[in-house]
């Protein structure tokens, strides 16, 4: 069974990934940073591009290339054993990018500023563009706001939890809605879903006390 966290669904890609992971390890010049790279351009890049150019199955699976890499990238890390804060920056970083790209080029096309023909919301028609602008705008920003709600915590000493919205529970709201190309509903689906994960994680990490010795006014993001 499939949760909604992805917690069983990331145990069994990682079935996948992790080998493979091993096997790339052994190729000098595989690394976990070129992986990560490799992950932006294909979710960032290509996948973004193609949602565009109406080009939606390609587009989908471009994007689950992109987090299969996603995957892959830490996985290499290990087997390396180069797993390091700089990797872990620099991948997180990319990965910021790439929701960036992917939910502007959704928002694009569900303004239908690009492609070729219009993409209403199936059962809603095609709702008021003001509508969707918003709409558009609320899901980068939750899908911004749950890591750096993290790193504010953790900054100041507290621990927050994973969340029915993550970054992997959204990621494949947008492989289903590029699918069926419906780049509104996926908008809408993402936008609930990341900043509910937000706002959990701004309550659980305020209710909980912050480690001990933790200055509160130390490295704030």
């Amino acid at each position: 069974m499939i949760t909604l966290s992805g917690n069983r669904f990331d145990d069994m890609v990682r079935r996948w990934s992790v080998p493979v992971a091993v096997r790339l390890s052994r190729f000098r010049v595989v690394t976990a940073d070129r992986v990560s790279f490799f992950g932006f351009i294909m979710g960032g890049v290509a996948a973004a591009g193609l949602v565009l150019a109406d080009r939606w199955i390609l587009a989908a699976g471009a994007f689950v290339v992109a987090d299969f890499a996603d995957y892959i990238d830490g996985d290499v890390a290990r087997a390396q054993g180069t797993a390091s804060d700089r990797g872990d920056i620099l991948d997180g970083v990319l990965d910021r990018y790439v929701d960036f790209l992917i939910l502007l080029a959704l928002t694009l096309q569900a303004l239908d500023v690009v492609g070729g023909s219009s993409r209403s919301m199936a059962g809603f028609g095609h709702p008021p563009s003001w509508t969707i602008a918003v709409t558009g705008a609320l899901a980068i920003f939750g899908a911004i706001m749950p890591s750096y709600v993290r790193a504010v915590a953790s900054a100041n000493g507290r621990s927050t939890p994973e969340s029915v919205g993550g970054r992997g529970t959204r990621n494949r709201v947008i492989v289903v809605a590029i699918l069926v190309a419906q780049p509104a509903w996926g908008l809408v689906i993402v936008a609930l879903l990341a900043n509910a994960a937000a706002l959990h994680r701004v309550a659980v990490s305020l209710a909980r006390e912050p480690a001990s010795g933790k200055d509160p006014t130390e490295q704030r993001p």
